[in-house]
């Protein structure tokens, strides 16, 4: 049905779509019905008009080149496009495959189709998620030595790739190089040295980094959560005035300042910010809520999860289960799972993918000794994973239920 609809939409048009995506789903469709000679015509015609090719172009005509099992010449003029566009490189990487991306990348080193930019950002992106530090530095050297360095991009991937990969040393050395550093190179910096937990690292390089380019939003909010985390309150605080100051205080930084001051215990200054917040969504919420929580102050998180539902907004399981969690260590828990966990009954949340939430709420009501609503929790689960079935087992072990412990095991 949706091969005959989607070709007889293109055969009544007045005009073939010129966007990729109206292509790749037809052609997707003659793939699936088995209509490859089709498929293949149609992406000849598409090649023909000029539209571009994307990276979900690629898969679909190789599974039609494959399924057909014929037309070599055909199949590797698809591939012969695909390598120059980058495409099969990132498919590769994509799926993980990255001993085949390298060994296409070494086979389009001694080709006509030397690696460009685009497949160098690939290949950096292959490296910092996947490879190693060796296959870095060997794409930065054939970069170095193809004069690749000159594109911005490339620039910051590679000192991307040394802050996944390297060492202090050479992601200075590579920083130092960039000869026009921009804000992305800077977050790039600021990040590594976040992730390390170099707080007074992060401070002054943020401050470096204001004499060089105009500061942003996504800086801010980056630099803010590190101080946070350490609960640095005083550079936080005068984070929170060169805000003001530069006239960069939007709804994405005030929450990310919300969240610093609720971590930092001044529940005070994160309630004004959340009440001067025009447009509050789910992070905003949860927060605030996560504030209340973590500094023990459940009833106000109770209200304002109340609050949250009457405005209409429905918080996701990661959400929740992250405000289950940070409750574990206080007093009045059972009564702020129960509002959880009604929630989640309410809305019909027991689902397959779920499961990370409801064991964590089996887990509140265990450490409250309410072994009954565990065992409801646990009967309610569609998908029980270990985790699940150990904890159960172990929370009727902790109450001195041998027996139910066994028979459950």
């Amino acid at each position: 049905m949706l091969h005959s609809s989607s070709n007889l939409v293109f055969n009544t048009l007045h005009e073939p779509p010129t966007n990729t995506q109206s292509w790749n789903l037809i052609i997707k469709s003659h793939v699936g019905f088995g209509h490859f000679d089709k498929a293949l015509i149609l992406y000849k015609k598409m090649r023909e008009l000029g539209v571009e090719h994307d990276s979900f172009t690629f898969p679909i005509i190789n599974r039609a080149l494959l399924l057909r099992k014929s037309d070599v010449l055909y199949g590797e003029m698809v591939h012969c496009v695909a390598m120059k566009l980058g495409f099969a490189l990132e498919f590769y990487v994509s799926e993980g495959n990255v001993s085949k991306a390298f060994s296409l990348f070494n086979k389009m080193r001694f080709s006509e189709l030397e690696p460009n930019s685009v497949t160098i950002l690939v290949m950096l992106q292959a490296c910092s998620t996947f490879g190693s530090l060796v296959e870095g530095r060997q794409v930065h050297g054939y970069v170095i030595k193809n004069g690749l360095l000159i594109d911005k991009s490339v620039q910051n991937s590679i000192l991307r790739m040394y802050t996944k990969r390297g060492n202090v040393e050479e992601v200075e050395v590579c920083f130092s190089d960039i000869d026009r550093r921009d804000d992305f190179s800077w977050n790039i910096l600021i990040s590594f040295y976040s992730s390390r937990g170099d707080i007074k690292v992060v401070a002054d390089r943020f401050n470096a980094m204001q004499s060089e380019v105009a500061i942003s939003i996504e800086t801010l909010s980056l630099v803010i959560s590190v101080f946070g985390k350490s609960g640095n309150v005083v550079e936080g605080k005068k984070l929170h005035g060169f805000a003001i100051k530069a006239g960069l205080c939007d709804d994405v930084f005030l929450t990310s300042l919300l969240d610093f001051y609720a971590k930092c215990g001044e529940l005070g200054n994160a309630a004004q910010l959340f009440s001067d917040i025009p447009h509050r969504n789910n992070i905003t919420w949860d927060a605030m809520m996560s504030g209340f929580v973590q500094n023990g102050h459940l009833n106000d998180a109770i209200e304002l999860f109340r609050q949250m539902e009457a405005a209409g907004l429905e918080p996701d399981a990661v959400i929740l289960r992250s405000l289950v969690v940070d409750a574990y260590s206080h007093l009045g828990i059972l009564q702020w799972g129960k509002v959880i966990h009604g929630y989640v009954i309410r809305k019909f949340l027991y689902k397959d993918d779920n499961t990370l939430l409801e064991t964590s709420i089996l887990n509140m009501y265990i450490r409250c000794g309410n072994i009954s609503s565990a065992r409801e929790c646990f009967n309610r689960m569609l998908v029980r994973d270990i985790v699940t079935w150990t904890s159960m087992i172990e929370g009727y072990a902790i109450h001195g239920l041998g027996y139910e412990a066994l028979n459950l095991f």
